[in-house]
């Protein structure tokens, strides 16, 4: 049975986001700018003014749950487009200069995944696991700058997927990166045994 909910609430840190403000501050940092991650359970955004977050937020949109032989649910991808439109006029709202953002795992196992994107691909670009695995390493590179860490290992265990990322090298393949789903099934035949 598809399950769709929509619950807002207010987030620190997304690692995505994060590292596309963060790449973005690099070079302009006085402009407001906004970033968007569309991840298997949630859509979130964050609006920043160089290294100030002026705006976070995160919306259950559970698109891993709501998948119908292969393909989103058309209920679920009417709800992840209203969350998309309701981010692009919250960063509109707060004068963002830009918005930009990434899609993940959801979309890249949906044989609509693409499709669902439609409305928003002048914003959202649908990623590889490699890609997506980057982006939480050079997050997890950027926190460490600002706390004097140098020895940085970073996951991304999100809804729909897990990366591990050790000197800038993402590990795919069963060790480092794979499909959470799989292993939740895994998972669920070894509590059988």
């Amino acid at each position: 049975m598809a399950t769709t909910t929509a619950c807002r609430r207010v987030v620190v840190v997304t690692p995505l986001v994060v590292a596309g403000v963060v790449m973005w501050l690099r070079r302009r940092r006085r402009a407001v700018l906004a970033a968007v991650d569309v991840g298997s359970m949630e859509h979130k955004l964050v609006v920043a003014r160089g290294t100030e977050v002026l705006h976070s937020e995160a919306v259950s949109v559970p698109l891993a749950l709501n998948m119908e032989d292969g393909r989103l649910s058309a209920e679920i991808v009417a709800t992840s487009r209203r969350v998309l439109a309701d981010f692009r006029r919250t960063a509109k709202a707060f004068k963002a200069e830009a918005l930009a953002g990434v899609a993940t795992a959801a979309f890249r196992r949906a044989a609509n995944g693409r499709e669902a994107l439609e409305d928003h691909k002048d914003v959202v670009t649908l990623i590889d696991q490699k890609a997506e695995g980057r982006l939480g390493y050079l997050t997890a590179i950027a926190a460490a700058k600002r706390s004097g860490i140098k020895d940085v290992i970073s996951w991304d265990s999100g809804g729909g997927s897990f990366q591990l990322a050790i000197e800038d090298r993402v590990y795919e393949g069963p060790v480092g990166s794979g499909d959470a789903h799989a292993l939740r099934d895994a998972t669920d035949i070894v509590d059988q045994l």
